[in-house]
């Protein structure tokens, strides 16, 4: 029983260890007032799943992956990651972060991604109330260092700032596999703004990899 007792604390700190791996560069300002926290595993075949890890005091994100076999599908592992979602056709993020829509705030969305995609990946479209839809490319991208999957990262910077955001993660001509999402939220005043464009240098680290 003892030794049963000790497998089963060793998995749950392998789980929590595993589920942070791709949280590589958070913001220096998670966890700071009007803040939101999420990450999305995708550890099971849920077409919409709800985030693995979540600090949101709004209300319950999720990712809704749209289309079905064989364009869409869930694999339990790929090219050694685990829990990675298949699509041709989108991913629709919802993420409820704000009732604060006062006049001289905006909000900024920190989105880290790892996935593998052809070269027609077209980046994120977001999508706001009563706002036209806007497409980014990331700010920052890598290949993981023996894998055949990339880490990036895009930062959206919405204003005036909205109550809820819908971000379309979506292929265009390609096949997207996507492994893990994190997003992070917060609204701020308006005199940071400057301060808020510079991220400064990101330190990559590479992703543990199931055997």
């Amino acid at each position: 029983m003892k030794k049963l007792l000790v497998v089963l604390i060793l998995a749950g700190v392998l789980f929590v260890s595993s589920s942070l791996a791709d949280d590589l560069n958070p913001p220096s300002w998670r966890g700071q007032a009007s803040t939101t926290f999420q990450i999305w595993e995708f550890g099971d075949d849920n077409p919409v799943a709800v985030p693995d890890v979540v600090d949101n005091q709004w209300g319950l994100p999720t990712a809704t992956i749209v289309g079905g076999f064989p364009t869409t599908r869930w694999m339990i592992t790929d090219r050694g990651h685990y829990g990675v979602w298949k699509t041709s056709e989108w991913i629709e993020l919802f993420i409820p972060n704000t009732d604060n829509t006062a006049p001289g705030t905006f909000k900024e969305i920190y989105l880290q991604m790892t996935f593998d995609a052809g070269p027609g990946f077209n980046a994120l479209v977001v999508t706001v109330p009563f706002a036209d839809p806007m497409t980014l490319e990331p700010i920052f991208v890598e290949q993981i260092p023996g894998s055949d999957y990339s880490y990036g990262i895009w930062q959206i910077i919405l204003e005036p700032n909205p109550t809820e955001e819908m971000i379309y993660i979506e292929p265009l001509y390609c096949e997207l596999y996507v492994d893990e999402i994190v997003v992070d939220t917060r609204c701020v005043p308006e005199p940071t703004t400057i301060a808020l464009l510079s991220l400064g240098t990101f330190v990559f680290l590479r992703k543990k990899r199931n055997a």
